[in-house]
């Protein structure tokens, strides 16, 4: 008998099967007065709330909140060099820097920081939806089975059907592996962007020209190369997203 994964679905109807039993137990106690009904009533209730919170506790638990692990500390990083160089900018504000161009490389710095946020909960959300993890791993076996059945397949009709699922499951197949590779590509992007906003914070810190326009604008051309490198892996999740994955 194959197993079921417990989700929050099978909890409530638990929870529901739980009620109405107590409920019976109830309604049969008032008719026959029994005390071993009693005493069954008690046992049942009492075990059914103890198995029913060990239910709750282990979906609480393990069920995603928000983002994964992993993508919440890359979420925590670019906040925090987010907070980090925006307090180096106030520094070197304080010191008397140019004002334009000093805020100009503020406000990208923000927009960078909302679009690599952006890219991680979209590439989080890819790596959480079930069907998709589940497609990745049974598709594949499913077409190896159809390419089974259509080499020993003689009825004309049923080759046809067979041939004609065949395509539907590899292009679906083709369409998933895209899709790894586009998301494998953004976690790449993700790690290489916290890489540049670390750099730029340090660059902040220890260049004795902070104060000085060029170093601005040289900070500003390097976000905003890495601001269209997401938003380049943006569109290309979005696009997969809307022609169906």
């Amino acid at each position: 008998m194959k197993k079921r994964t417990l989700t929050w679905q099978i909890f409530w109807q638990n929870t529901l099967l739980y009620v109405l039993s107590l409920v019976i137990f109830i309604t049969a106690f008032r008719i026959l007065r029994a005390p071993w009904l009693l005493a069954l009533m008690w046992l049942v209730a009492l075990s059914g709330i103890g198995v029913l919170a060990f239910q709750a506790n282990r979906l609480a638990t393990t069920a995603p909140s928000g983002v994964g692990g992993q993508m919440k500390t890359q979420l925590q990083q670019v906040r925090d060099y987010r907070a980090k160089i925006n307090a180096a900018l106030e520094k070197a504000n304080q010191r008397g820097s140019t004002t334009a161009h000093r805020e100009a490389l503020h406000a990208r710095v923000e927009y960078w920081a909302t679009a690599i946020e952006d890219l991680i909960k979209r590439v989080d959300g890819l790596q959480q939806d079930t069907i998709i993890q589940k497609d990745l791993k049974t598709v594949p076996a499913t077409i190896k089975k159809i390419e089974k059945e259509l080499a020993t397949e003689t009825d004309p009709a049923i080759r046809e059907q067979l041939e004609h699922s065949l395509e539907t499951r590899r292009k679906q197949l083709c369409a998933l592996q895209t899709l790894q590779q586009s998301v494998r590509r953004a976690e790449l992007q993700v790690d290489s962007t916290l890489s540049m906003l670390g750099t730029i914070y340090s660059q902040l810190l220890t260049s004795q020209s902070s104060t000085q326009v060029a170093n601005y604008r040289r900070l500003t051309d390097e976000v905003d190369e890495e601001v269209s490198r997401l938003e380049d892996h943006l569109t290309a999740l979005d696009e997969l997203t809307l022609n169906g994955m």
